[in-house]
């Protein structure tokens, strides 16, 4: 069985979090098997709390709880480079920073067009939740 490296972009959360019939959540779900690691640094889980809190609905305790198992299960990283500015946005940079310190196979994003420039120069796959499910044959 091959195991994945992956970063999960900030809008995927929010999505799995706005519904539970989307890939997001199932993605979410699976956080801590052993067929895939996510990386996160610190200012990328601050991100993903700050993004939670202002864009979904859901109790800041049942946010806090996630975050945590998250934070658990994740192999955080230090950056202690920047490879900016790789795009528009410093909070992309970030995770296209994420992703080349953790020798990612995969970003998760819907956000495939911002993130194109760390795809090229950096040869990591931007794909969606249920790209990801698919390759972990995990689309019902």
């Amino acid at each position: 069985m091959e195991h994945y490296q992956i970063v999960i972009d900030t809008n995927v959360l929010v999505a799995g979090f706005k519904s539970q019939l989307g890939a997001s959540f199932r993605l979410l779900q699976l956080i801590g098997r052993r067929d895939f690691t996510a990386h996160i640094s610190i200012p990328l889980f601050y991100e993903y709390e700050e993004q939670l809190y202002l864009h979904t609905s859901v109790n800041p305790d049942d946010i806090d709880t996630f975050l945590a198992f998250l934070f658990q299960h994740a192999e955080k990283h230090n950056i202690y480079f920047l490879l900016r500015p790789l795009t528009k946005d410093t909070d992309d940079d970030m995770v296209g920073e994420i992703a080349f310190v953790a020798r990612a196979d995969y970003i998760v994003s819907y956000n495939k067009a911002d993130l194109k420039p760390i795809e090229q120069q950096y040869a990591i796959p931007i794909i969606t939740a249920k790209e990801f499910l698919e390759i972990l044959g995990e689309v019902q």
